[in-house]
C-alpha cells in the first residue's frame, strides 16, 4: 500500500520572478525565503460486523505558506499601493 505524503518540509527559495498582465519582461528577485505547504485530509472509512474493512484518506486543503523578502515595486503591484503625491 502507498502512504501519501501528507507533510511537506520546508523549501528555500533562491530567486522568484513575477510576470504582470501586460508586461514584455517578468520583474526578477533575489529573495532569501521559503515555501512550505501543508495537507488537510479526511478519512473515511467503511466497516462490517465492527471491524475495519477499508480506510480511504482523502484531501481537503491544501495550505501553502510562502515566507519572502521582496521588492517594494513587486509589493505594490500585487497589493494595489500607490504611493503618496505631497
Amino acid at each position: 500500500m502507498v502512504m501519501p505524503i501528507l507533510d511537506f518540509d520546508a523549501t528555500a527559495i533562491a530567486t522568484i520572478a513575477f510576470k504582470f498582465k501586460d508586461d514584455e519582461e517578468s520583474i526578477k528577485a533575489n529573495c532569501n525565503g521559503s515555501i512550505s505547504a501543508e495537507t488537510e485530509t479526511t478519512t473515511k472509512s467503511k466497516t462490517c460486523g465492527g471491524q475495519t474493512v477499508k480506510e480511504i484518506t482523502k484531501p481537503t486543503k491544501i495550505i501553502l505558506t510562502v515566507e519572502a523578502h521582496l521588492p517594494v515595486e513587486i509589493l505594490r503591484r500585487v497589493m494595489g499601493l500607490k504611493q503618496m503625491k505631497n
